[in-house]
């Protein structure tokens, strides 16, 4: 399904962006990080420690081989996303207050760290190409838009940087970090149109790049 992302990201930034699109949409959004070889991911099947089967995070070998179970909580852990060096893993979680937050842990799934904080659901995690930023969807300020934030820094230094009536979500970055592409899906007819915007225009209104009357999507819902 992502390889499937990566080709609609591909044919929708025109010029020299292009195929720097698509390949970044696989670290962000795909299992493949290209440094460690593993595939990150979430699941609800029944473990020795998880007997009842819900949400947790795991990593396995591209085989499906040394399957390895990270989180072990009674929350819902979900939308597992390795940085550009394999090095980490950007994750969503109920477990502290039963709200969507973001938190990030080691590959090994040691060290786990809480992001964000707020009544608000914080989701759709996507790492910069250095993996000092996550840019990630938020309600915080009354709708679905698009925020970035330090990966050592909590909630209060987010960078709010759409600012539309409509629904934002589902951001991923340029391969050199100066721009995000998102979805964008109008309240009105909840058609969803793909957007480009500088990581650095806060509140901007994005670059429409399809303009229909379906459903463009970067990824799968």
């Amino acid at each position: 399904m992502k390889w499937f992302a990566s080709f609609l990201v591909g044919a929708a930034w025109a010029g020299g962006l292009l195929l720097a699109v698509v390949s970044v949409v696989e670290p962000s959004r795909a299992a493949f990080p290209g440094a460690n070889g593993l595939i990150v991911f979430s699941s609800d099947r029944a473990t020795t420690t998880n007997p009842d089967g819900d949400y947790e995070i795991f990593t396995m070998k591209t085989d499906g081989t040394e399957v390895t179970q990270l989180t072990d909580n009674s929350a819902f852990d979900s939308e597992s996303v390795f940085s550009a060096d394999g090095m980490n893993i950007a994750f969503v979680s109920t477990r502290d207050n039963g709200i969507e937050e973001i938190y990030t842990m080691g590959s090994d799934g040691n060290n786990e760290t809480r992001l964000t904080d707020n009544s608000a659901t914080d989701t759709n995690p996507a790492w910069s190409p250095n993996g000092q930023k996550i840019a990630f969807e938020s309600r915080r300020d009354g709708n679905s838009d698009i925020y970035t934030m330090d990966t050592d820094a909590a909630n209060n230094d987010a960078t709010r940087l759409t600012s539309s009536p409509a629904i934002d979500h589902w951001p991923v970055w340029s391969p050199n970090g100066q721009k995000i592409a998102f979805e964008r899906t109008s309240t009105g007819n909840f058609n969803t149109d793909i957007y480009t915007m500088d990581t650095d225009a806060a509140t901007g209104d994005g670059t429409n790049l399809t303009k229909t009357t379906s459903v463009d999507e970067l990824t799968p819902d």
